[in-house]
């Protein structure tokens, strides 16, 4: 027995004089029966009377006290509990109530949590420990086991262990899988082997890195049965039958070299974001996958070991082409362009099955291309679990964009273009004969969720007002979300939280100037309003994908000085805003660079506006 891992008891405290500042609270973590080491994480959410003023999570573990003040955003609590509905949940005052801290506990003392309002204090809930029978040593000998590829071994270990496994704590997996595990990027881990071993090390990483990684491994897939790609530390090839699509839409291939050496590649956004050498305890971080992710990814793994060990079947065939992000710029700019290279070489249409990730199909690859995929839309679980089913893996197309592929995303974008213009129905759609009338027809794209320009609203109205003075047909189209085909409640969601911005700035234009909008629609329908538009107006970033990439349309682009001047976007004839009129908000100077609002004076946007329309 190994007393580092301890089982938790977590028992319901509440009295009755809970009630009366609480109507609804739940403790998410942690739960009962979960098995920690070290660091324990606390999250919930809790629904207060409305008489009530504040309520606090108060965490005592022996002499120490820990106190947490609800700042996580609900929209499930209040839609599932409260019943509250989609238009009004926004705006409601118990949205946030979600609480979610990490502390150190000391095992050696119980924990209980309490509410505090008014200086008072609610017992809630009470954890004790018990010291858990499966101990690290176990654990270890499962882990190196899995990545020796020894299947029978782990399977006969996973199965003795079936009832703990899905209960291990994070840290746990952390403690076992990525101890002592380095994480820098290619280059140093390259330089990291000894000299006889680089040389195959590069190979590896050139292969896997390179734009045609993704038509490679198709290929392969398609024709042999495996993934191969070279031996990383021999002369042969590695292969890979097995694949996991985890929470976070990640896929996992598992490799075993000529060697029987176990790696893993790591897909999210390219067809290779990240690898994991576990048994040179190294990860190589390539792009978009942050160590975070990769532990949590692990960590699922062993949430859902029966699954892993079922993946390992000697039937396991090509099953599937994972073909999807959950951002319009990666689903646009990495995944659209791969999954062009595929039908170019002729391997699109022996693609039995496109899975895409609920959220995350922006189009429909079938259809553009007329292939006889079926497409699956699910959560990654639920695509793993059809996978198992179907004796099967399956792989992540994408390539990472660069200035370099642009020929490759416009030959994807000629094709979406031809689809749209062939099934939209021109006859059902009055607002687009409207717009034909407007001159000049203005498209204006509001940003909410993240580096937006701060002034939007009043710089909105004062451009539309003061063009409109000039051109009394002048016409707006408010461009903001993209739906997906299969709209979630988040898309629902900020949708709506768009809309908001462009009905504040609706109500202050003057009478007169014709409105229309395209927030929350499918970029089918978008790219066929944007070829009417005479000029944009808009976040230079993924808010000019419809309208200045996929149309070409002459227009003024902003964003913040860190990213105004950035290669990785595609914005014909946008003029950029010069770095000298923006100001990022002083605030989010700690903030990654593509999270950082900005402030611009409206009339650098205007004159620009004004001087596209004078060279009509």
């Amino acid at each position: 027995m190994n007393t580092s891992l301890l089982e938790l008891s977590v028992s319901d405290c509440a009295l009755a004089n809970f009630k009366k500042i609480i109507t609804h609270s739940s403790l998410d973590f942690p739960r009962p029966k979960q098995v920690l080491s070290g660091r324990l994480a606390f999250s919930g959410w809790v629904l207060k009377k409305e008489s009530v003023d504040e309520i606090s999570i108060l965490i005592r573990n022996g002499p120490a006290v820990f106190t947490i003040k609800p700042d996580v955003k609900r929209y499930d609590v209040l839609s599932k509990v409260l019943r509250i509905s989609e238009a009004a949940i926004e705006s409601h005052g118990l949205l946030v109530c979600g609480f979610s801290k990490e502390i150190v506990v000391d095992h050696s003392h119980d924990i209980s949590i309490y509410f505090m309002s008014g200086g008072v204090e609610y017992l809630w809930k009470e954890i004790k420990y018990k010291d858990f029978e499966f101990d690290v040593e176990r654990f270890e000998k499962l882990w190196s086991v899995f990545v020796s590829d020894d299947v029978s071994l782990a399977d006969a270990r996973a199965k003795a262990a079936s009832d703990y496994l899905e209960e291990i704590s994070a840290s746990v997996v952390n403690e076992v899988v990525f101890n002592n595990v380095v994480s820098a990027g290619v280059e140093q881990f390259i330089q990291s082997n000894d000299a006889e071993s680089q040389s195959g090390t590069k190979r590896f990483f050139d292969y896997v890195i390179s734009p045609d990684f993704c038509v490679r491994a198709v290929q392969t897939a398609i024709s042999q049965g495996s993934i191969l790609v070279p031996d990383p530390f021999g002369y042969g090839f590695s292969a890979c039958r097995q694949s996991y699509s985890v929470p976070g839409n990640i896929n996992i291939l598992k490799f075993t070299s000529s060697s029987g050496e176990v790696f893993y590649i790591l897909q999210h956004v390219s067809s290779a974001d990240a690898v994991f050498f576990p048994s040179r305890k190294y990860v190589a971080l390539i792009k978009h996958l942050p160590m975070q992710s990769i532990k949590s990814a692990f960590g699922r793994l062993f949430d859902n070991f029966k699954r892993v060990l079922a993946s390992s079947s000697s039937k396991n065939k090509f099953v599937g082409l994972i073909a999807s992000h959950g951002r319009p710029y990666h689903f646009y700019y990495d995944v659209a362009p791969a999954i062009n290279d595929l039908n170019t070489a002729g391997l699109l249409s022996q693609v039995e099955n496109i899975l895409y990730y609920q959220g995350g199909d922006f189009c429909s690859f079938a259809d553009i291309y007329g292939t006889a995929a079926r497409e699956l839309v699910d959560g990654p679980v639920s695509l793993w679990d059809w996978q198992i089913k179907n004796f099967g893996y399956s792989f992540h197309a994408g390539v990472l964009f660069d200035s370099s592929r642009v020929v490759n995303a416009v030959n994807f974008d000629h094709e979406l273009l031809s689809y749209s213009r062939s099934q939209y129905d021109y006859d059902a759609d009055k607002d687009l004969r409207a717009i034909t009338e407007c001159y000049p027809l203005i498209w204006f794209g509001v940003t909410v969720q993240k580096r937006a320009w701060v002034e939007q609203v009043d710089a909105a109205v004062k451009i539309l007002n003061k063009l409109h003075e000039k051109y009394p047909r002048l016409g707006v189209i408010f461009d903001g979300w993209t739906s997906p085909l299969n709209v979630t409640e988040g898309d629902l969601r900020e949708t709506k939280n768009d809309i908001l911005v462009c009905d504040k700035i609706t109500e202050q234009l003057s009478k007169g100037i014709k409105v229309h909008s395209v927030v929350g629609a499918l970029s089918y329908k978008k790219v066929i309003y944007s070829r009417l538009v005479d000029v944009h107006i808009g976040n230079s970033a993924t808010g000019g994908l419809h309208v200045a990439r996929f149309c070409g349309r002459p227009g003024v682009g902003h964003l913040n000085t860190k990213l105004i001047d950035s290669d990785e976007h595609i914005r014909y004839g946008t003029h950029l805003v010069e770095k000298k009129f923006i100001v990022d908000r002083p605030e989010d100077v700690d903030l990654r660079s593509d999270f950082i609002s900005y402030s611009i004076d409206w009339r650098v946007v205007y004159d620009g506006i004004v001087r596209i329309l004078g060279r009509a």
